[in-house]
């Protein structure tokens, strides 16, 4: 049976950091810090190099990915840890602050830690719906191959119009020139409204109505009338092609460069430690 990065060996990952989390928040319960808990008594120094062995542990994610790109359950074991382990942090760089917040570089890195681990939550989220709705889309083409669909369409419909009258035939040169699929940014994250086109629906409302009065060429506008909205469908298709990547793959954008950030707080977070240890 497939195992998924979510369920890999029985939950494997998620029952070793669920142990991890709960053996930790025991000790810090038991824990007599003088004068209260704060990230500078042992267990807090525990907590402390503990998470940053996570925390870079799990940002080699991208380069084991790589390395492994010939094994499967070798990538989903680490995307499985990455998800719990990286869930644990949350707890883990809590605890090690003694629930102590102020505004200063040790708090930075304790809010980058939960935006790092929230973006990771809607990766998980992305990675665990969009793949199936993309598959669902597109079916076994590309977006390569239906722009050449689209390509191939249009061409039949400018012979097929050519055949018919000058003027329908720069309409339909017209209508191939006005078809730009191009959603913006906002639309890719967060319109689940269809691909609209008013002038291929206009154009296509014409062409109806030429059916029912032009009866000579009949059989031709019906094939156009095919033609179009077929090429309709597949732009809409290319459309969708295009939201589905961009909420799978956009979040990383930030991920990345949080977690990159992440690692500068904390070293500079460790620093100041050593510096006024020393």
């Amino acid at each position: 049976m497939h195992d998924s990065f979510v369920t890999y060996k029985n939950f494997y990952f998620l029952k070793v950091a669920s142990a991890l989390t709960a053996v930790l928040v025991i000790f810090y319960l038991f824990h007599d810090a003088y004068p209260e808990p704060n990230g500078g008594s042992w267990l807090g120094y525990l907590l402390g190099i503990l998470g940053a062995v996570i925390l870079i542990w799990l940002s080699l994610l991208g380069i084991r990915k790589r390395r492994y790109r010939s094994s499967q359950g070798n990538t989903v074991s680490w995307v499985s840890a990455h998800i719990y382990l990286g869930s644990a942090l949350i707890i883990i760089t809590t605890l090690h602050s003694g629930f102590q917040f102020a505004l200063n570089i040790h708090f930075l890195g304790y809010f980058l830690t939960l935006l790092v681990v929230l973006t990771g939550f809607y990766g998980l989220y992305a990675y665990s719906v969009y793949p199936d709705k993309i598959t669902a889309n597109c079916g076994d083409l590309t977006r390569d191959t239906m722009f050449d669909e689209v390509i191939d369409l249009d061409e039949r419909s400018l012979a097929v119009a050519e055949s018919i009258s000058a003027d329908l035939y720069a309409q339909i040169l017209e209508l191939i020139e006005s078809c730009k699929v191009k959603p913006s940014l906002f639309q890719q994250i967060f319109s689940n409204s269809d691909y609209k086109n008013e002038n291929l629906e206009s154009l296509v409302n014409r062409i109806i109505d030429s059916i029912n009065s032009d009866h000579g060429n009949r059989d031709k506008l019906s094939l156009l009338h095919d033609f179009i909205l077929e090429k309709y469908a597949l732009l809409k298709r290319i459309d969708w092609d295009i939201r589905y990547n961009c909420r799978l793959n956009w979040w990383l954008y930030l991920h990345v460069p949080l977690t990159l950030a992440l690692i500068a707080a904390v070293s500079i977070h460790v620093f100041i430690i050593f510096y006024y240890w020393w």
